[in-house]
């Protein structure tokens, strides 16, 4: 897989995670717990970080065929090279609002 399709994997992959989060946080705040939902929701979770945790992998090595490193402004340039810069800045964006929601879900739980 191009390192191109990977960044578009995991900007979609990581944009359902943070949808499922927001349902999550819903059912949190609704006032009485739906239990059902929100093991449906745990595993949807469980199932997409797994699926984001095989594209990050892929993403590295891939990176690594390249000949770039795994710094941030080495990622930064692989991602230019790719004309995938934008989505790139949208992974990182995406990703540090799935901390957030995951942070304040666990509190609300």
């Amino acid at each position: 897989m191009s390192l191109a399709e990977t960044l578009d994997r995991q900007l979609d992959a990581m944009q359902r995670f943070v949808t499922l989060l927001r349902e999550e946080r819903q059912s949190l705040t609704q006032g009485e717990i739906d239990g059902p939902e929100l093991e449906r929701l745990a595993e949807a979770k469980s199932q997409v970080a797994a699926e984001l945790e095989t594209l990050d992998a892929q993403r590295r090595d891939v990176m690594r065929e390249l000949g770039h490193g795994e710094s941030r402004q080495s990622a930064e340039r692989a991602a230019t090279e790719v004309q995938r810069l934008d989505s790139w800045h949208q992974l990182r964006t995406i990703g540090e609002e799935a901390r957030q929601l995951n942070r304040i879900n666990g509190l609300l739980a």
